[in-house]
């Protein structure tokens, strides 16, 4: 698995997966319990939260098993960026 696809094939989310964004706050907000990630566009509204948290889960769990001391994030994507992640519609 590469790229976006390692996330989403083990979360079980169809690769590529449909847009999805906390309607505000960010990751930590999200891991906090305090918002959850949402479709966003067409469908908007499924609460893909579990989905997400099952990908990270199983990306760490990759990640630890091959000893892996470096990864690279793409900046604003809503899953995975450092400084800016989209969220309620914008970036923040």
């Amino acid at each position: 698995m590469e790229g976006q696809a390692a996330v989403e094939l083990p979360a079980d989310l169809p690769a590529p997966r449909p847009p999805a964004e906390p309607p505000a706050g960010d990751g930590r907000d999200v891991l906090a319990g305090l918002q959850p990630i949402l479709t966003v566009g067409a469908g908007a509204g499924k609460d893909l939260t579990a989905a997400f948290l099952a990908g990270a889960e199983a990306t760490l769990v990759l990640a630890r098993r091959h000893r892996v001391r470096y990864a690279w994030f793409q900046e604003r994507s809503p899953s995975c960026g450092v400084h800016q992640t989209h969220s309620g519609g914008g970036l923040r």
